[in-house]
This record gives C-alpha cells, structure tokens and sequence, in this order.
C-alpha cells in the first residue's frame, strides 16, 4: 500500500536512498499482507477517543539512522528475517536486498527511520469520586 503524499514528508516513501527506500516499501507490503497497515498508527490518538477513552496523548519518535547504528541493525535484521516474504512475493531479489542491508551497515548512510508512535489514554471516571478501577 503506498502512502498517501500528503503524509510522506518523513515516510520512509520520502528517502533519497534507492535501495533503503525499495527495501522499506517491500517491508510495507510484506506488512500489508498480514493485515497490517503502515499508516494506521498516523490516525492516533483518534481511536482511543472514538473508543471513549480521556486523557488522551500520543507521541512519535523518527530516529535518525546511521547505517552500522543499532536502529540501522534493527532494520536490516528486519528485512532479513522477512526476507523469504520480500523475494518471494517479488518485492525484490536477493540482490537487492542484500544491498539494502550493505547500505544499512555503512556508517556513512544516514536516513530517517520509520516512525514509531506512542498513544495513551485512560477510561472515564465512573462516578463522583469513583476512578476507572473503582477506588
């Protein structure tokens, strides 16, 4: 599923990095096939609202990824894990991905990280001086 181009100013979508960004778009589809979606997590705080929830917050963090970096370490562990998904569905070959993981590893790539976001809220008070869990 690709990102819509109103959200991809960080997006993985977004990097000048051939190989990192097919690789990432691969880890999107393969996500995409499990019933995942990449772009759930941009609706948040929303459902936990929508859910009657209060108090709500919600954070992200966008690590900035050097390549030998353990968040780049993550990544590439990621891709090879998923790696019999990414080649056998035609995401990529195996070429590809390997040099998408020797970019992951050569300290002198850098690039954004996929975002992770945080999302937090609490359910209503029940009663006057009655809290959630009844205290």
């Amino acid at each position: 599923m690709a990102v819509p181009r109103r959200l991809r100013i960080l997006s993985v979508e977004s990097s000048g990095a051939e190989s990192y960004r097919k690789a990432m778009a691969a880890w999107i589809a393969v996500l995409g096939r499990t019933g995942t979606s990449y772009t759930w997590a941009r609706t948040f705080p929303a459902p936990l609202a929508a859910a009657g929830l209060v108090e709500l917050g919600s954070e992200v963090d966008v690590p900035v990824l050097q390549g030998g970096s353990p968040v780049a370490e993550f990544w590439s562990l990621t891709l090879e894990y998923l790696r019999s998904g990414i080649v056998g569905h035609g995401h990529l070959s195996d070429d590809e991905l390997d040099t998408a993981r020797a970019r992951l590893a050569d300290p002198e790539f850098w690039d954004l990280s996929p975002a992770f976001v945080g999302a937090w809220g609490r359910r209503p008070a029940i009663g006057p001086g009655v809290d959630s869990d009844g205290d």
